[in-house]
């Protein structure tokens, strides 16, 4: 029996790191954009292909590629890579300048969302939506921990402070996260608390504080096994330290709403060492809070990729989308990004150096 055909708008390694492309493969036959754009609207236009899947929203080539399959019935699948965060929906940097809103509303048939309180938000729009587990967020996370160990007070004790990968969306929320940081590290710094930053732009270290370190070179759940208390802006690396069962803190400096809820909250400068003495004594209701919400975001992990769950829906959305001279260069472009971000190149040059 042979398998439906699907295209692929996004390389096969973005699939591979969520960890869905075997389950995809076991499913469909898979293909991808061709070089010549022209063979793909073809194949489209034809009604090759059963659905059109994607994974990077706000890409021209997957934003005109899903318009096209459209307007011939054929239905799409967005995977989101991460949490969702209505503030980047709407004011994500890159989108705006595009002139466009990530799921604002959404323009695919299907949504699968890594957390609950998205899926909800994008039924709204009558879109279906569900959920599946991103190996992005949740393949390396630790089995959630139910001892509940006593953090002990002391110079043993970390806290790492870390961020999204894009924490500030004006210049408003820049300044604010500087205080929020400067406060919470002053609090730490009070009660002999080892603090330790996970911060790419270093902008936002307050150096007048004896930090021990910022873990930037390690992955996440090397950055974080030996952490007693966290502190983040809303991204998926909360997840992970909540499965850990330790005390973690949202830090919440805008006004728009949040998705993801944890243990606890800073959304004014006056709460900082209430916050801190509380993650310190592991306040119990407060970790109940949290080990529910851990339980929500992990009860469903496999993909539904039963094809009557792959709804046909119009939504009003236009757009416009020039390839040079007709060429699929996009696909091409985030292929070769993947292979160099793999470091591949840098393997080649140590073999050449080495044949030298």
């Amino acid at each position: 029996m042979k398998k439906p055909k699907i295209l692929l708008v996004e390389p096969a390694e973005y699939y591979r790191e969520f960890g869905i492309l075997n389950e995809l493969e076991s499913v469909f036959d898979i293909e991808y954009p061709s070089f010549l754009l022209s063979c793909t609207l073809y194949k489209i236009k034809s009604g090759y292909y059963c659905y059109l899947m994607t994974c990077i929203f706000h890409s021209p080539l997957s934003r005109f590629l899903t318009c096209f399959a459209r307007e011939y019935k054929i239905s799409s699948v967005y995977f989101m890579d991460g949490i969702g965060d209505f503030a980047n929906f709407k004011f994500n940097k890159i989108t705006l300048k595009l002139g466009i809103k990530q799921l604002l509303p959404p323009m695919h048939d299907l949504v699968y969302c890594v957390d609950p309180y998205t899926r909800d938000y994008v039924d709204g729009f009558g879109v279906k939506a569900k959920i599946y587990q991103n190996k992005r967020v949740f393949s390396k996370m630790p089995s959630m921990n139910n001892s509940a160990d006593e953090v002990v007070e002391g110079s043993s004790m970390k806290a790492l402070i870390t961020l999204a990968n894009t924490p500030a969306l004006n210049d408003l929320e820049n300044k604010l996260i500087k205080s929020l940081i400067v406060e919470i590290s002053n609090a730490l710094d009070r009660k002999n608390i080892d603090i330790i930053y996970r911060l790419y732009d270093e902008e936002y270290i307050p150096y007048q504080y004896n930090y021990k370190e910022n873990r930037v070179e390690c992955g996440i759940e090397e950055a974080i096994s030996d952490i007693d208390l966290f502190f983040s802006s809303s991204s998926s690396v909360l997840i992970p330290f909540m499965m850990k069962n330790k005390p973690v803190c949202l830090l919440d400096y805008r006004y728009l709403p949040i998705f993801l809820q944890t243990g606890w909250r800073i959304s004014s400068l006056d709460y900082i060492d209430t916050v801190v003495e509380s993650m310190v004594s592991k306040d119990k209701d407060c970790m109940l809070f949290q080990k529910n919400i851990v339980e929500t975001l992990s009860s469903n992990s496999a993909l539904d990729l039963n094809s009557n769950s792959l709804i046909e829906k119009q939504c009003a959305r236009d757009i416009s989308y020039l390839g040079m001279f007709g060429f699929g260069l996009e696909y091409y472009k985030r292929y070769f990004y993947k292979l160099l971000k793999k470091g591949f190149l840098k393997k080649i040059l140590k073999n050449m150096r080495k044949d030298k």
